[in-house]
């Protein structure tokens, strides 16, 4: 084994992939010369990004070497895509209620209030991890 290969990272779950920027290495070099490209210099911080800099994190896969498959990060972001597809609806069920049906604009408001009410306490009401219960 080379080098290089001792310092490639298998993936961490079944369907992941290693990163093609920096062959699952975690560190980039992509750049001149064996060392880190411009984008993941510039991401990592450094004063100078034009120099030569080697083994700086990869800015692709944050120096995890893998990156998840299309549909993990869906999966992630779904409840986000849920939260506001809801949101949006009630808001616009409510400015619709304000314009036509004003005789029943309260019980819209109540509605609506519970609705976005439940949906933000539930996404953003701090839910605790393993260790903090523990």
């Amino acid at each position: 084994m080379t080098n290089n290969e001792d310092r490639i990272v298998p993936p961490p779950f079944e369907g992941w992939r290693l990163c093609g920027h920096c062959e699952g290495h975690g560190t980039c070099h992509s750049g001149t010369g064996d060392a880190s490209c411009f984008v993941c210099t510039k991401e990592a911080g450094v004063a100078n990004p034009d120099g030569q800099h080697h083994g700086l994190p990869c800015s692709i896969c944050h120096g995890h070497g893998c990156g998840a498959p299309k549909e993990v990060k869906t999966n992630r972001l779904m409840g986000a895509y849920v939260t506001i597809i809801c949101s949006a609806s009630v808001f616009v069920i409510i400015i619709v209620s304000g314009f036509g049906f004003k005789d029943h604009l309260d019980k819209v408001l109540t509605f609506g209030g519970t609705i976005i009410g439940s949906i933000t306490g539930f996404y953003f009401g701090g839910r605790k991890t393993g260790k903090e219960n523990a």
